[in-house]
């Protein structure tokens, strides 16, 4: 890429990719934070995990994003906007809980709803918050030549870490200091949605028709010519690549709020230095991985990277031993080490979302991609409704260090497989 890094090209993908963190961070980071505050289990709080579902599935819907177009706007601008606008008016439903007991929602109209709805309503912020992602990835492919691909990943991962400024940090630091409600600062991250809604209605579409095929082909093709394009093995070999890269990453990254609460951080600490150093970390990673994407392969990127998030693992087993042999480490120790670890994180995120990227065809953008984005999360949410009982059996030291361990196998893929890996990028678009 021979232009700035920041280019006016570019420079659009740091709002989509604040607009397409924000959902899911809610749901990570802020209703967990809630959930602690109220006195939720561990048990209960890992069940949690089962919202990522959507984000899990979302290929079975994203056909209908490839051919489809809802408002009259364009394929990819109609489902931004559309989207966008739910979560906007979604996401302040959750100010409804009650705020003395986890048992009942009230209902705007009168009346209670048990804590089932509570599920109900992360899942159908969940689904929302996919459909997303699937027409936010599927726009960055058809507008970007291949050489800007890195570079506009790594604004976007680095934006889409940004976004937890509002649910991670902002809404605890106002909710510990400022006596806000938690329902309050659920309608703060609605509000922060706003901007990228706006800017929707004013990007450029890209260059596409609707109604070109059945919906039975609009459903198959993009998978047929996905196995026919690679082979079965070699299909297999991505895929299964995709699922372990983050798997380690994913279930580390499931209880950190009751992980910092067990170190003995108050809320404004784990909103103030914790997660602003997660932050940061975050989009020194993403935004170098951005730069670094466009000297380095692919190949050698997904191994260095995938080394630095699996240290960045170790960084968590570090202030586990660091509380059960000294006690509460200082908040400067968690700072340095959090940033080191979001670096880690960021790079490897950075460095899987540029494969699946040029994996990709173009002409079938938004189910590809959802299809294979969605293999990220999948193993992680069936594995991390178990990460209580790891904890409770084992201890947080034994919690991270297995974590690390199944870490190991996609970079042992990436070695042993590193020339059909070179080989399936060249032929990449």
């Amino acid at each position: 890429m021979q232009s700035s890094l920041l280019s006016r090209r570019l420079l659009p993908f740091l709002l989509t990719g604040f607009s397409s963190g924000l959902p899911l961070l809610v749901l990570v980071h802020q209703l967990p934070a809630w959930l602690t505050d109220q006195g939720v289990s561990l048990k209960l709080l890992a069940g949690f995990a089962l919202l990522r579902l959507p984000y899990s599935f979302k290929y079975l819907w994203a056909p209908l994003l490839d051919h489809t177009d809802p408002l009259g706007l364009g394929r990819r601008r109609s489902w931004m906007v559309l989207s966008q606008l739910v979560l906007v008016i979604s996401l302040p439903c959750m100010a409804y809980v009650s705020p003395s007991s986890l048992l009942n929602i009230n209902l705007p109209w009168g009346g209670t709803l048990p804590i089932a709805g509570l599920m109900l309503i992360g899942m159908w912020i969940a689904f929302w918050g996919a459909t997303q992602d699937i027409v936010l990835d599927a726009y960055r492919q058809e507008v970007l030549e291949p050489d800007e691909i890195g570079s506009a990943t790594g604004l976007h991962v680095g934006a889409y870490r940004m976004a937890v400024l509002i649910p991670g940090s902002l809404a605890l630091v106002l909710k510990d200091n400022y006596a806000w409600s938690w329902g309050q600062t659920f309608y703060l991250s609605a509000a922060a949605l706003i901007p990228g809604l706006i800017m929707s209605f004013f990007i450029h579409e890209p260059v596409g028709k609707v109604g070109e095929r059945s919906f039975r082909h609009a459903v198959l093709d993009p998978f047929k010519e996905f196995i026919h394009r690679w082979g079965w093995k070699n299909a297999l070999f991505i895929i299964v690549l995709i699922m372990l890269y983050k798997v380690g990453d994913g279930l580390a990254s499931q209880l950190m709020t009751p992980f910092y609460r067990w170190l003995g951080y108050s809320f404004t600490e784990i909103g103030v230095a914790a997660k602003q150093a997660m932050l940061w970390g975050g989009v020194i990673g993403s935004f170098a991985a951005g730069m670094w994407m466009s000297r380095i392969s692919i190949v050698k990127a997904l191994f260095f990277f995938g080394i630095a998030q699996t240290l960045a693992i170790g960084g968590m087993w570090a202030l586990s031993i660091w509380k059960a042999t000294w006690g509460m480490p200082g908040v400067y120790v968690l700072i340095g080490v959090l940033i080191l670890d979001a670096i880690g994180m960021a790079l490897g995120t950075a460095a899987l979302t540029t494969l699946l990227s040029r994996v990709t065809h173009r002409d079938y953008t938004a189910t590809q991609f959802a299809l294979l984005s969605s293999l990220i999360t999948l193993p992680q949410v069936l594995i991390n409704v178990h990460a209580d009982k790891v904890v409770g059996a084992w201890g947080w030291s034994a919690f991270f260090l297995l974590c690390m361990c199944i870490s190991l196998p996609a970079l042992i893929m990436v070695i042993i497989f590193r020339q059909r890996l070179n080989r399936y990028v060249s032929k990449a678009f």
